[in-house]
């Protein structure tokens, strides 16, 4: 009897640790996506140990956040399947409506829209089941996305508005937070910056105290994005700056970008084209990089001769706006010979104007090269991909 207690204690004790120990991996993540990644996984080892499904669930919810952020996207969805089969044996409608709104998120990531599509309607499906306030309204921000992606931009702000009212309505502060933020960012992509400004705005106030700092740094992008097109200046520069540093501590390569280019139309705004300038040649440089990277990953997700061609189809119709690239180029040389003598600024700004097309020819070139010197890896890197369709349990 006494050994029997004794091992009843220390699963007990295996147990909570596993989940302390996935809560951190996830509050990591963040921070620190490595040391996350190195966490969640002796948080998922200890909770098999202690056959403790739920905090195994937790655990690999962390490390697919970590691989998310670190672009590392067939290694999520695979994280994200093996959830979902773990929920289903726990029979968790909750954790189940997760992990499809999981699966979506990443194939909208890799371009599989209707794939996406499908499984964020079975998230929904499972958040209802589930008669949980919350889970309901978090999957409707998920299939926000997923309508947003498809292109039915009017469709996603009434699912989002549902989403903020529940939210409002159960009074939890930070999923209001999340939905106003979604509403925003979407508005600022329709160039409705005033109408976007309140929502961001909102979101911006609890998240500012609660939130992480990658949320934190997307927000102050979006409404350096507004204030900069709204004519408040100062307003632009303290949240770009702020948006920035956090990246940049955060060393958030994916995320830098868009938040370069809020950088570059403020330069340019002021007249420091100069500045500008430089800015496009970083930006170009950063984007020619994460293009190199996506290849690789793409490559790591074909499994047959069809996929390879299906990359190949999109490399001739990225040829195609090469040269189009190289003939604006030319078009740019004529221009700013003739506007030489109009002076400096107009040059400086024709020349950025030039670096950025030229950022797309070496997009593409880079693409190009990085493919042929792939192709006889292709074989050993098949057993790494992301499954096609068919594959993914709906």
């Amino acid at each position: 009897m006494g050994t029997f207690v004794a091992s009843g204690s220390l699963v007990l004790g295996q147990s909570t640790a596993a989940r302390e120990m996935a809560d951190s991996a996830y509050a990591l993540v963040d921070r620190d996506a490595a040391l996350a990644k190195e966490v969640a996984l002796k948080a998922i080892s200890m909770a098999k140990l202690a056959s403790d499904r739920g905090s195994e669930h937790d655990g690999l919810n962390a490390l697919r956040y970590a691989h998310f952020l670190s672009g590392e996207y067939s290694a999520c969805l695979e994280r994200s399947m093996e959830a979902l089969n773990l929920a289903r044996g726990m029979g968790s409608e909750r954790a189940m409506g997760d992990d499809h709104g999981w699966i979506a998120t990443v194939l909208m990531e890799t371009g599989r829209q209707t794939e996406a599509y499908a499984h964020a309607q079975q998230a929904m499906v499972h958040m209802r089941l589930s008669k949980d306030s919350t889970a309901i309204a978090n999957g409707l921000c998920d299939m926000s996305n997923a309508i947003r992606t498809a292109g039915k931009e009017q469709e996603a702000m009434v699912v989002l508005r549902e989403a903020i009212s529940i939210y409002v309505a159960i009074g939890d502060p930070s999923g209001e937070a999340f939905a106003n933020g979604l509403l925003g960012n979407l508005l600022v992509e329709r160039k409705q910056w005033s109408d976007a400004w309140p929502f961001l705005n909102k979101a911006y106030r609890h998240t500012s105290e609660h939130g992480t700092d990658l949320e934190k740094a997307w927000l102050e992008r979006d409404l350096a994005t507004s204030a900069l097109n709204m004519g408040r200046t100062a307003d632009a520069k303290r949240y770009l700056a702020d948006a920035e540093n956090r990246l940049n501590k955060l060393n958030a390569l994916r995320e830098m970008p868009e938040v370069q280019r809020v950088r570059m139309e403020l330069l340019q705004r002021e007249g420091d084209l100069v500045g500008a300038l430089g800015t496009a040649r970083s930006l170009m440089r950063m984007k020619d990089s994460l293009n190199k990277a996506d290849l690789t990953e793409r490559l790591a997700q074909a499994l047959t001769g069809a996929d390879v061609l299906a990359v190949q189809e999109q490399l001739g119709a990225l040829s195609v706006e090469q040269r189009l690239a190289e003939q604006r180029i030319n078009e740019a040389d004529v221009r700013i010979g003739r506007w030489r003598m109009a002076g400096v600024g107009a040059s400086v700004l024709l020349l950025i104007i030039l670096v950025l097309h030229l950022g797309l020819v070496r997009k593409h070139r880079s693409v190009r090269v990085e493919l042929e010197r792939t192709a006889d890896q292709l074989e050993e890197l098949r057993g790494h991909r992301i499954p096609r369709a068919g594959e993914l349990p709906v």
